[in-house]
């Protein structure tokens, strides 16, 4: 599988955190690790036409694609054939609209359908990591698209009942963690 990565502000900070432990769990699985400073989009590209491993992505998405390190979009929807007949999950915003064309090519795709709530403090960070690495992690171990969906809204309504049972500090996450809830999809 491939992961890729970029990290140039606190927000992708976090996400880039969230993958390292996912590269760091999954091992020799890993096939290709695409890190900052070389996750630039030609990098990406390059590598997706020569392997057809699964693809993992965290960082910023916009409905037109996934941002690269070097801030250049990757856009999929004119290059669906890069995704064709791989898995794709992607932590990202916008990522069902940017990786939508791919489907038509036969990829099969676990994404965001608008934006997603990052939190970048602890413990929050924390509590969000396993929420949004549910997914990932359910089809690094070959499950399908839908039980990755599943899982992640599962650990996200999980995490969000706890949080609002606690401190006002606590329920002023929750509502966000439910919105990423909804937010999730297979393609």
């Amino acid at each position: 599988m491939i992961i890729m990565y970029t990290e140039y502000d606190a927000v992708t900070g976090v996400l880039a955190n969230y993958a390292r432990r996912l590269n760091q769990e999954l091992g020799a699985a890993v096939s290709r690790l695409i890190a900052p400073p070389a996750a630039d989009a030609r990098e990406a590209e390059v590598e997706l036409a020569k392997n057809p491993s699964p693809f993992f992505f965290f960082g910023h998405g916009v409905r037109a694609g996934l941002i690269a390190q070097n801030l250049v979009t990757i856009d999929f929807n004119k290059t669906p054939h890069l995704l064709s007949g791989r898995v794709v999950c992607a932590t990202c915003c916008h990522s069902a609209a940017a990786l939508k064309s791919a489907v038509g090519h036969g990829a099969t795709v676990v994404g965001y359908d608008g934006f997603v709530a990052v939190f970048l403090i602890p413990p929050y960070s924390a509590m969000l990591e396993d929420c949004l690495l549910a997914g990932p992690r359910e089809l690094a171990r070959g499950g399908s698209a839908a039980d990755a969906v599943r899982r992640t809204r599962g650990e996200l309504r999980r995490a969000a009942r706890k949080l609002i049972a606690g401190p006002i500090e606590d329920q002023v996450y929750a509502p966000f963690l439910e919105m990423n809830a909804n937010l999730v999809k297979e393609l």
